[in-house]
């Protein structure tokens, strides 16, 4: 495998299960008692940037990853160190799991301390209850040279979004700022005249009537919480910047890792048939099943990711907060389609194959024949119909999902003829061929290697049970869409659920002849799957049912559990990772006061910034920490 940096980024569900009598606290309550908790189990450093969060000694970043329209209700984000080979980013993904694990039994002993009685869940998952996705995003650090021509048409690019587009917002913004400070001058000094001619005889009630409207706008703006101030940001800043995002997105959609985007794409798809965690979705498929969470939510292919509306495959929002990166040799490929996986096999294959792909193209193998002409509608198809779904190609040839899949195999073998495979290549390719092989054959036969088979079994048993998948599907589409509708729980008993839907109900009842018990039936068969599906994700505590079938031995593992307990503390070598863990201990063991970032540290207390910009750089010459002359000039 060739020289490179892969990297993991995997956003958590936190959720809480309170014991009978006790509240529920927010995502952000309890995301404050995990890092209590690691702070007291682990070597933690504060973070630099804007998110906050704490970079732990074996060089992984978790912070809180706030919803848009709600600061307090969140995600829990974990982004593993930079790694140089698919196992070793494996392992650290499983030490991360595993540390959020241990520290959830912590968080609760602190949650309870301030009155909340329950239990911590994290949930490895990729979508809720309420239409909401996250998941697993993929970074792999990629050759992308631009030319001559390309340099300087992304160059007037930049210049006419920066002149053209964003200069005028933020001048707008300063402008509403100068505005809103007047204004809360003359509020306070207007509101401030009144009061005092309240108290005066005579006029005085005058002055109290006109203070009225005052005293209103002033306990409405004392009860705006962050919540209302955030989504109110947010809606500034995406309506404002609006027409330079746009702009920006399609510009550089066409400029930056277009090799990737024509490339890989395919791949990206195709590869669901054994990365997918599976979906029960009665709603979204007329089986009730889907193998994956996550696609449901991709619309684009390339983009700027700013808006949860429209989510792409290849995120490029990183040439926005770093416009010159796109002038680099190498550039991060950041893909946000990715289920989160549970099983160790479709989470090595998913990162496996994507690297080996990538290294044949840098090679100069591409892919021309499997370019497809509507890479979304071949989307919604695989997630359908699994391998059997066909998907047309730009050269006008209908390919399965499989038959794609068994074509960048062939084309990954042929770019390393002339190479010395080295032993985990061929690992990966040999266990790449046993899974095609397998999904051939028979596909529920993978019951040991892949999460929407292994979920999809699970599901089986719960359904059969009490009926068929067919009359699941008929029940929980009408339980769901009245569910969303209602914005709440369905009623165990049809007499309590509200009108207009209980009439519904009622009329499926009559033409299925069926009585009132069929419903309490299904929408109890309804929540058992949703359940079974969350918790089949679920890390912490112990008892979820993937993490039971796997300390049963009943799911293949890959990684070393020795390995794994090692890389809860050291970070991985042969990247700036190594030396970011090195400096973070070093700087604890001295009790410094420090902030942590990807690319930098800064020495508070010594007034000192050390740069890592050599994502390769993993050594650090500890001696230039020894020399302590304060140097406010380089502090930031």
């Amino acid at each position: 495998m060739r020289r490179r940096i892969l990297g993991l980024e995997t956003e958590y569900a936190l959720l809480f299960r309170p014991e009978e009598g006790s509240l529920r606290p927010t995502p952000r309550k309890i995301y404050d008692a995990l890092i209590r908790a690691l702070e007291g189990t682990h070597i933690t450093l504060e973070a630099l940037y804007r998110k906050e969060g704490r970079f732990l000694s074996n060089s992984a970043f978790i912070h809180y990853e706030a919803h848009a329209d709600a600061f307090s209700h969140g995600l829990v984000e974990a982004a593993t160190p930079e790694c140089r080979t698919p196992l070793d980013l494996m392992t650290y993904q499983r030490a991360i799991d595993e540390i959020l694990q241990a520290a959830a039994r912590v968080a609760e002993k602190h949650l309870q301390a301030e009155g909340w009685f329950g239990k911590v869940l994290i949930g490895k998952n990729s979508a809720d209850a309420f239409g909401n996705s996250y998941g697993t995003h993929e970074n792999y650090l990629v050759e992308d040279r631009p030319g001559p021509i390309t340099r300087i048409i992304l160059a007037l690019g930049l210049a006419f979004t920066s002149i053209f587009l964003v200069s005028p917002f933020v001048l707008s913004v300063i402008v509403l700022l100068f505005v809103l400070f007047i204004s809360a001058i003359v509020y306070g000094s207007v509101h401030f005249l009144l009061r005092t001619g309240a108290t005066l005889p005579v006029i005085g009630p005058v002055f109290h009537l006109l203070d009225r409207p005052f005293r209103a706008v002033g306990q409405y703006l004392a009860g705006l919480r962050d919540d209302h101030l955030a989504k109110a940001t947010g809606l500034v800043l995406k309506f404002g910047l609006y027409p330079a995002i746009t702009f920006y997105s399609a510009y550089l959609s066409r400029l930056v890792l277009q090799k990737y985007k024509k490339h890989l794409t395919a791949h990206l798809i195709s590869r669901l048939i054994f990365t997918g965690s599976g979906d029960a979705s009665p709603t979204g498929s007329e089986t009730g099943y889907r193998i994956s969470q996550r696609a449901p939510f991709i619309r684009k292919v390339m983009k700027v990711y700013w808006d949860d509306a429209n989510k792409p495959m290849f995120d490029i929002k990183q040439f926005v907060f770093e416009p010159f990166s796109a002038f680099r040799e190498h550039k991060r490929l950041h893909i946000l389609f990715s289920d989160s996986n549970m099983a160790e096999v479709a989470q090595y294959l998913k990162i496996g194959t994507t690297a080996l792909i990538i290294d044949a193209i840098e090679r100069g193998h591409t892919f021309p024949d499997l370019v497809l002409r509507s890479p979304m509608k071949a989307l919604r198809e695989v997630n359908r119909a699994g391998h059997a779904g066909r998907l047309e190609t730009t050269r006008g040839e209908s390919l399965s999902a499989l038959q794609i899949q068994k074509r960048y195999l062939d084309g990954v073998r042929a770019s390393l003829a002339e190479e010395e495979v080295p032993e985990e290549t061929g690992r990966l390719l040999d266990l790449w061929g046993t899974i095609l092989r397998g999904v051939d054959n028979n596909p529920m036969g993978l019951e040991r290697e892949l999460d929407w088979v292994i979920k999809k079994r699970i599901l089986d048993r719960l359904v059969l049970e009490e009926s068929n998948w067919s009359e699941f599907v008929v029940w929980g589409r009408l339980l769901e869409e009245i569910r969303l509708e209602t914005d709440g729980a369905l009623p165990e008993n049809l007499a309590d659920l509200p009108e207009p839907s209980r009439r519904r109900v009622q009329a499926a009842l009559e033409r299925e002849e069926e009585g009132e018990d069929t419903y309490t039936r299904f929408r109890n068969l309804y929540y058992t799957v949703k359940m079974a599906d969350l918790k089949y994700h679920q890390i912490a505590p112990a008892g979820g049912y993937f993490r039971e079938i796997e300390r049963n031995r009943l799911a293949t593992r890959i990684t070393d559990p020795l390995a794994v307990e090692r890389a809860k503390v050291d970070p991985p070598q042969g990247t700036r990772a190594q030396a970011r863990g090195e400096i973070i201990r070093w700087t604890w063991d001295r009790h410094e006061r420090a902030q942590v970032g990807w690319k930098r540290v800064a020495l508070r207390g010594l007034g000192k910034v050390i740069r890592l910009d050599d994502p390769f750089g993993d050594e650090i010459d500890l001696s230039i920490l020894k020399e302590n002359p304060p140097d406010d000039d380089d502090e930031d």
